[in-house]
């Protein structure tokens, strides 16, 4: 009877998994991205599978990936060593070996068993399963002396020991001569000895007392000895650094070595590092559902999508809210999803008999050596010895265990690494080693150079650490340096789009603002930190740091013009606004108003828009701000004439324009009058509009402000082709128009530009021309959110119904395609 080796089974489990989901083999591989005729040769044995292509089958076909990664493991294995079924002889063929009656029988080597038993309901982890598979299969043609070496690394809680225990189990048939393992602790306070180790291991594999040496090097050399001929699968969790493992390798082609660490383990040789990270969705989902029950879970979707949300990918957070499900049955999953949403609290419901969240992050925080506040040359002691390569003889003015602790105060996506330096009142060099060492140990994440942030029960712990040991005049110290850092880098990042506004008097903190080149420097800045400045202002209220609250969504007001983010708009003037009440500052709730105005008039919600104006109004004159008054009333100029009020707008344009000429401020002059004259324009009125927008082109060109010119050209063009409908000067003034709007990264009026000019060009029967224009316009309002967008998209509509074009040949002729898909 022929027997089926590894290989044939791993492609006969593999075509019933392709049948029983209905799947053709394109399909497979439109969704696995390998080729039809890869998995024709996968699928019919004449080839192995590559781990990748397999963890994405099992995905597909909901196949238990764990499985068919040991089978290719096993496959890989036999195929290497020769023992698969194609290298088997005939029965007949084999001659049985000759007894030999005089030869000398020794005892058989013992055969170590020591793997920890598996977790029953392991979930997920599918893709790193069978990484570890493949690094782990002997290699005879491998490098002599040298183990199979794979190291598994990741922050607490991440479920390392569960997913190298499942791996070593799997991989366990390729070691024939049995497995060792050590807890090495090297997370705690006090690491194992490898020496001590390498005594217990030398008396599992046979040795006698008195053959165990008494150093390390010599235990560890009769270690190497005693295993050299054996296939041996050593399972090392939670080392501590790779000194610690160094001693502990087999010198052995046959063995295999899977380790586990919290920390970066770069200098261990010829290893092949998996690095964990929080689970997806759906892992964390089956997670949930094999230990509480799939019915139980899937009765409550929104319940159990919250409890997924508080353990953000946790495995460790997520297997405690599991038992206390499984062990509560009276709990609904909405109960736990109650308890773990209040993040004060969070922490301690994360936790069941013998697993606390708390405390596997109590063992890394141990790590960081609080008493040791200058880690500088000895930073192997304190960060690991993979971080001294790093920045040897660096000497960071604050230790890991302080950095870690102020980190927690900080409520931003992420930080880069400026703002943690001001944070920390360091240097940059100073702050980065110290960032780069917390991530070293699985502490702080680094998603992209000079970038950090924490995972989200890490930072709920950082947190806790921060209140406990931080004095709260050193808290407040440390998030007023950082504050100050992303105002006075908006502040001068807006200038650099937006000159001319006032600047915001800069605190003596010894802060240094982000060195900015110039607009396109800031735009790029700005949206790199967008999300950053707007949880920066909530934290600035949330701290009582009310000043900062209202001046960082003041200066981000340049980058919600030119980007219409009107949702962050709102929400940024509304938490200046409540800092204004807290602070009893009626000139900032002016201010907050009328920025919040704004954002309301680009949403067409001009009542609301209107009543904040007016309270605005109400402001200034009473306080007699006349700077101030005349920016509101402009503002209402502009709400009234997109509300459609013409008179209204102009009485109100008219004002601003005489405050402004009495006061002798030529920028808020030229603003008023540009304002004034787009009244005037939906007004009818073209000649006076385009004696407005020349004055305003004059004062822009005077001032060297391209946004005024741009916004003045605009309105000549326009009321000069209403007035004698030729073509020149108003082409012009439209070309040069669109170039200042689109040099200038300013979207709003780039589109208003395209609008317009597109217009002419259809009154001037230069369809192509405009059909250009107009979807250049609309993808800018699209990707805007404006409300305008609508109207453009039926302008564009009406004209290539008219020319005969259809959608897609018009938008392939334009270029524009990708925008209206």
């Amino acid at each position: 009877m022929a027997v089926e080796d590894a290989a044939g089974r791993l492609a006969r489990e593999l075509r019933a998994a392709k049948d029983a989901a209905g799947l053709s083999l394109a399909q497979i591989g439109r969704h696995t991205h390998y080729s039809r005729a890869s998995w024709e040769r996968w699928l019919n044995g004449k080839r192995l599978i590559v781990p990748d292509a397999l963890a994405g089958f099992a995905e597909l076909t909901g196949t238990d990936g764990a499985h068919l990664a040991a089978l290719l493991a096993r496959a890989t294995a036999e195929r290497a060593s020769g023992t698969g079924a194609q290298h088997r002889p005939d029965a007949a063929s084999v001659v049985p070996p000759q007894h030999d009656a005089s030869a000398t029988l020794s005892p058989a080597p013992r055969r170590p068993a020591q793997l920890p038993p598996g977790v029953g309901d392991f979930t997920g982890r599918n893709t790193q399963i069978a990484a570890l598979l493949e690094a782990l299969v002997p290699r005879p043609d491998g490098q002599l002396g040298r183990p199979c070496v794979a190291v598994v690394c990741g922050g607490g809680g991440m479920g390392k020991t569960s997913l190298a225990v499942h791996v070593a189990h799997l991989a366990a048939a390729q070691y024939p001569d049995g497995a060792l393992f050590a807890n090495l602790d090297g997370a705690g306070r006090s690491p194992k000895d490898p020496a001590a180790v390498l005594g217990r291991w030398l008396a599992e594999l046979g040795d006698g007392p008195e053959q165990i040496p008494e150093s390390l090097e010599a235990r560890s050399a009769r270690f190497r000895s005693v295993v050299r001929d054996r296939a041996l699968l050593v399972l090392l969790d939670n080392a501590g650094d790779a000194a610690q493992i160094r001693p502990l390798l087999p010198a052995s082609e046959r063995c295999g070595v899977l380790v586990t660490s919290r920390v970066q383990l770069a200098h261990l040789p010829a290893a092949r590092h998996v690095q964990l990270e929080p689970m997806s969705y759906p892992e964390a989902l089956s997670l949930l559902e094999n230990v509480a029950g799939v019915r139980r879970v899937a009765r409550e979707p929104k319940a159990a999508a919250a409890v997924l949300d508080a353990c953000a990918g946790l495995p460790l957070a997520l297997r405690i809210c599991a038992a206390r499900l499984e062990t509560r049955p009276a709990w609904s999953v909405q109960t736990l999803a109650e308890r773990v949403a209040d993040v004060r609290r969070r922490l301690d419901e994360l936790a069941v008999g013998d697993l606390a969240t708390r405390s596997t992050f109590d063992m890394s925080y141990a790590q960081l050596a609080e008493d040791e506040p200058d880690a500088g040359p000895h930073a192997e002691q304190h960060a690991g010895p993979d971080a001294s390569s790093r920045a040897a003889g660096a000497r960071p003015g604050i230790s890991r265990a302080r950095a870690f602790r102020l980190l927690g105060l900080v409520s931003t996506p992420d930080l880069c690494l400026r703002a943690a330096a001001a944070l920390f009142g360091v240097d940059e060099e100073q702050a980065e080693y110290v960032l780069e060492s917390l991530v070293d140990v699985h502490l702080l994440e680094s998603p992209a150079p000079e970038r950090y942030r924490f995972h989200d029960l890490i930072r709920l712990y950082a947190a806790e650490r921060a209140e406990q040991s931080e004095p709260p005049e050193l808290r407040r110290a440390a998030l007023e340096r950082m504050l100050t850092w992303y105002t006075l880098t908006t502040d001068a990042a807006g200038h650099l789009v937006h000159p001319g506004r006032p600047w915001l008097p800069a605190p003596d903190l010894g802060v240094e603002p982000e060195p900015l080149a110039d607009a396109d420097a800031a735009l790029a800045w700005y949206h790199l930190e967008r999300a950053n400045l707007l949880a920066a202002a909530e934290l600035a209220e949330a701290s009582g740091l009310y000043d900062f609250g209202w001046q960082l969504p003041h200066t981000m007001w340049p980058f919600f013009l030119m980007r219409s983010n009107r949702a962050d708009w709102i929400a940024a003037a509304e938490t200046g606004l409540r800092c204004a009440h807290a602070l009893g500052d009626r000139t900032v709730e002016g201010r907050m108003r009328n920025s919040r105005a704004q954002a309301l008039t680009e949403l067409h919600r001009f009542d609301e828009a209107m009543l904040d104006y007016k309270v605005a109004l109400e402001v200034a004159t009473e306080l007699g701000l006349e700077a101030q008054t005349a920016a509101t009333l402009t503002s209402l100029c502009i709400v009234h004439w997109e509300a459609g009020h013409y008179d209204e707008a102009i009485a109100y344009g008219d004002q601003a324009v005489a405050r402004n000429r009495a006061s002798g401020s030529l920028r808020p002059l030229a603003g008023a009058l540009n304002n004034l004259g787009h009244a005037m324009l939906r007004a009818g009125r073209h000649a006076e509009a385009e004696r407005a927008g020349a004055e305003a082109v004059e004062i822009g060109r005077e001032i060297d402000h391209g946004l005024i010119v741009a916004d003045g050209l605009l309105i000549q063009a326009e009321a000069r082709w209403r007035i004698d409908g030729r073509a020149e000067p108003a082409e012009s003034w439209f070309r040069e128009a669109l170039k200042l709007s689109s040099g200038l990264g300013q979207l709003r009026n780039e589109a208003q530009t395209r609008e317009f000019f597109g217009a002419f060009l259809l009154a001037q029967g230069r369809d192509e021309e405009a059909e250009e224009l107009l979807t250049g316009c609309l993808k800018i309002l699209e990707a805007m959110g404006h409300p305008r967008t609508a109207i453009v998209r039926t302008k564009l509509d009406r004209l290539r119904g008219s020319d005969g074009l259809t959608a897609t040949q018009a938008d392939a002729d334009a270029g524009t395609g990708a925008a209206l898909a």
